[in-house]
């Protein structure tokens, strides 16, 4: 785990540098590509995906955000940020080739993150990213060009060897600054990894993962994130289909995960954990997944999130249990209030539970509290 969070800004760099684009353009093998979600194996961890690049953008400046950002009375403020990422933006176009608003206006398509957990103790888990250049695949490959440049004369060694008929680029930082005798080497910092078939491209920061993507391009079965159980059931609840964007968390595989990381190869700690694990109950939440969409009939923006806990709940997922009812404001509410929230909870039940679980650590503590109360 201490080697993983370590390798976290990295990966930060490795997402970033997917957003912007890559190189080598192939048009003879530009094909119709498969989902991101078909693409991905179903040893995905985590998933976020803007369906449409363009159009979430135009859905940001037509709702009240982009009309409140640009509205006359925030000129001040827009020009002083402005004054103030001009340096950033501009030596940026000198290095790769773009202004930072000319960035963000790059993706065309889908743009997917995902985390997919791999096979290496050291880093368990390494970051895919799918993106469609659309008509500025050329700009992106021009920006990738320059930034693999950019990474040479900073001391990152690049190598290319041809996968596919594609040439898949390797990036590999340069070695940590060597630390003490009595201090432990900091692991080598993961790869950025990249390759394109067409307009679709491909970034990682595992050079295998990146070729399992490349290999499925047209998309793997019943083995794609697409295919799993929990997925399915969270996309149908989320409206993914009309959303802007949407995300997806596989909180199964994310226990199992830390679970063996935190035993680091210790049997015994292992087996405990996964037994508190169960006490809690919180192997019975499977997934999370959520969705985003912007200038929703009467709303500016509409979320929706969905946690699938197939029942009977057992544990701390007891304790949230908000029955489905008319939702409306109290009639002391008044008519000028500027914000008002409220949501539904069956608070007994969550009494009840929170003293089912006190029970199995510590017998009749709640009721022991509950005396010395009385009065």
């Amino acid at each position: 785990m201490p080697k993983a969070k370590r390798a976290i800004p990295r990966l930060a760099l490795v997402g970033w540098l997917g957003l912007t684009g890559l190189v080598g353009l192939q048009a003879n093998l530009a094909q119709a590509a498969a989902p991101p979600e078909r693409v991905l194996p179903d040893s995905t961890i985590f998933f976020v995906k803007i369906n449409d690049a363009v159009k979430f953008r135009e859905a940001f400046r037509e709702s009240q955000y982009g009309r409140l950002w640009n509205d006359p009375a925030l000129g001040p403020i827009r020009a002083d940020l402005a004054d103030k990422l001009k340096s950033t933006s501009d030596t940026m176009k000198d290095k790769v080739g773009v202004t930072l608003n000319e960035l963000i206006e790059l993706p065309q398509g889908p743009v997917v993150v995902a985390a997919v957990a791999q096979d290496d103790p050291a880093i368990p888990v390494s970051i895919a990213i799918i993106a469609d250049a659309g008509a500025n695949a050329e700009k992106m490959a021009e920006v990738m060009t320059r930034s693999n440049k950019q990474a040479e004369q900073n001391g990152a060694k690049i190598n290319t060897e041809t996968f596919q008929n594609l040439p898949l680029h390797v990036i590999q930082p340069p070695p940590p600054k060597e630390k003490g005798d009595d201090e432990k080497p900091a692991p080598p910092a993961p790869p950025v990894v990249w390759t394109n078939a067409g307009g679709v491209f491909y970034i990682g920061s595992s050079v295998s993962g990146i070729k399992d993507l490349v290999s499925h391009a047209e998309g793997r079965g019943s083995q794609s994130l697409a295919s799993g159980e929990s997925y399915v059931k969270t996309q149908g609840k989320i409206g993914a289909e009309s959303a802007h964007a949407v995300w997806f968390l596989d909180v199964a595989k994310l226990v199992k995960l830390v679970t063996k990381a935190s035993a680091q190869g210790a049997e015994a700690q292992a087996q405990q954990i996964e037994f508190l694990v169960q006490e809690l109950g919180l192997n019975g939440l499977k997934s999370a997944g959520g969705s985003l969409t912007l200038n929703a009939g009467n709303y500016t923006s509409l979320t929706k999130t969905f946690f699938l806990s197939p029942a009977p709940v057992q544990g701390l997922l007891k304790l949230f249990s908000f029955p489905p009812i008319a939702m409306k404001p109290e009639p002391w509410v008044p008519a000028t209030v500027a914000s008002y929230q409220s949501f539904s909870w069956d608070l007994d039940n969550a009494f009840n539970a929170i003293n089912d679980l006190v029970n199995k650590f510590q017998p009749g503590m709640l009721n022991v509290l509950e005396q010395q109360l009385v009065g």
